[in-house]
């Protein structure tokens, strides 16, 4: 008996890369929800979208171009103010494969990579799914052998009880014949005296 379901694993496998591609990276303050107070639960991110803050207006073009030349790519939120005063933060999406140049892997110091981060998340996904399919194998397998236990004691505690019972029917019948052996037999009497 087994629970593991290759289709569902990819299901699942896909869900979190899907969720990776469209999460940014960091410190994210409604991450989870506690289940008792249902209230957010912050905590560190992953994902393929970075924001890179920038504290002067100056600073932009050199940001961009910075980033750019690591591999990160624009995202479509693009540059969004941060606070009032003049700060913004520049959406990147982060590289998905290092550069490859004539079959050489070029890896640039400092940069997180998506592939390298997908399958890091996959392998956790995989990991975490055929250990819930195995408790879940593992529970059946133990709910299957209570269940033969079960039976396999009610049918011989019915063995027992029909054994006892036929002990009790002869033992009843072997009574009932002596008692009717003795009230059948003449009983001694004694000679009266005159």
């Amino acid at each position: 008996m087994t629970t593991f379901n290759a289709t569902t694993l990819e299901q699942l496998k896909e869900q979190s890369i899907s969720k990776y591609k469209n999460t940014v990276s960091g410190y994210d303050s409604h991450a989870e929800t506690c289940p008792k107070t249902l209230r957010a639960i912050g905590k560190m991110v992953v994902g393929a979208v970075v924001a890179v803050p920038v504290v002067y207006q100056t600073q932009i073009i050199d940001t961009y171009i910075e980033y750019a030349s690591k591999g990160y790519i624009y995202h479509p939120h693009g540059t969004l103010p941060l606070g009032n005063a003049g700060s913004v933060q520049i959406y990147f999406f982060k590289p998905e494969i290092p550069i490859d140049l004539n079959g050489a892997e070029v890896r640039v110091t400092g940069v997180q990579y998506q592939c390298d981060e997908i399958l890091k998340i996959v392998t956790e996904v995989e990991q975490s799914y055929r250990a819930e399919c195995k408790a879940a194998d593992a529970a059946a397998v133990l709910a299957e052998q209570q269940r033969i236990q079960t039976e396999i004691e009610a049918m011989v505690d019915a063995e027992i009880e029909l054994e006892r019972q036929a002990r009790i029917d002869a033992a009843k019948a072997d009574r009932l014949a002596r008692i009717a052996a003795a009230a059948t037999a003449k009983p001694a009497t004694k000679k009266a005296r005159s």
